[in-house]
């Protein structure tokens, strides 16, 4: 698959694959030459948010984060905000995107739900707030529409990619 991202603010092309239970991840800057190879990494996700990474030799451990203002990749004591780049042009409302399946980033417990099923809600607003580490993270519509297919409950215990919801 390929993909095109920016990674603090930097336009990156993204392409991966998956084969036998790791994926190769390569990425190339805008504006590097062509004839560049894209760089190459081996990622393995070794526990639900964490992933071992093997890029030319080092290794690096990396921690996907999820919040309602963003999603990071915290290595060591770098921390870079992923954002595609489609989102990042679209400027205002997201019409025409369709449903959005909300999935949580990460493992947790649920808080509290802030919407009911078939609420009317904007983009980035509160949908529930999820309990991760000891911290509480609102987890925010991908988009305006209605609130359908509402799975979970206050109390509950979720795994990262688990499905929270929809919107419509």
């Amino acid at each position: 698959m390929k993909a095109q991202r920016q990674i603090n603010g930097q336009p990156m092309e993204v392409s991966w694959r998956e084969e036998g239970g790791a994926v190769e991840f390569r990425t190339r800057r805008e504006g590097d030459s062509p004839e560049n190879p894209l760089r190459r990494a081996d990622v393995v996700e070794v526990e639900p948010g964490i992933y071992s990474v093997l890029v030319e030799g080092r290794s690096y451990d990396v921690r996907m984060e999820h919040a309602h203002y963003g999603d990071f990749a915290q290595v060591g004591k770098w921390r870079v905000k992923l954002e595609s780049t489609e989102r990042a042009n679209a400027g205002g409302a997201g019409g025409g995107r369709g449903p959005a399946k909300v999935l949580s980033k990460m493992p947790g417990r649920v808080v509290k739900v802030l919407v009911a099923e078939g609420d009317v809600v904007a983009e980035g607003q509160g949908l529930l707030v999820l309990e991760a580490m000891k911290m509480q993270n609102e987890i925010g519509a991908p988009g305006a529409g209605v609130v359908r297919g509402l799975a979970v409950k206050e109390g509950d215990v979720v795994a990262a990619g688990a499905p929270l919801c929809r919107v419509e």
